[in-house]
């Protein structure tokens, strides 16, 4: 079992953005990114391997706020950070997520439970 914390994930508006029929990961989606290998490399060392088999993922998200949010959205940009930073070779590896919202948290707060699964 891995367990990371990370910063509130940005919305998906603002993690990605679309130029005519391209996609791109804008600059607070690489900053996540980013952050994300860190915590990961603190976690895990710096010479990790990524899993390679099936994973379950929870996700118990402290949101930085009382706004209304779709918990749904926070599952996609964190298997997309968690595949960057080299977790595991794919987020087509998630076939569990689980995804609990608290009560909020100056600042907001991710904490990612990662479970290889048989």
């Amino acid at each position: 079992m891995i367990m990371l914390t990370l910063g509130f994930p940005p919305s998906l508006n603002t993690y990605w953005r679309r130029t005519g029929s391209r996609f791109y990961v804008c600059e607070r989606g690489i900053q996540y990114r980013k952050d994300t290998r860190k915590a990961a490399v603190m976690a895990l060392g710096f010479a990790y391997e990524p899993i390679r088999g099936s994973v379950s993922l929870t996700l118990d998200a402290y949101p930085p706020d009382r706004r209304k949010r779709d918990l749904d959205n926070l599952g996609k940009a964190v298997g997309d950070s968690l595949q960057h930073a080299r977790v595991f070779l794919d987020d087509f590896q998630v076939d569990e997520l689980h995804i609990i919202r608290h009560v909020p948290v100056l600042g907001g707060k991710l904490v990612v439970t990662i479970e290889e699964l048989e």
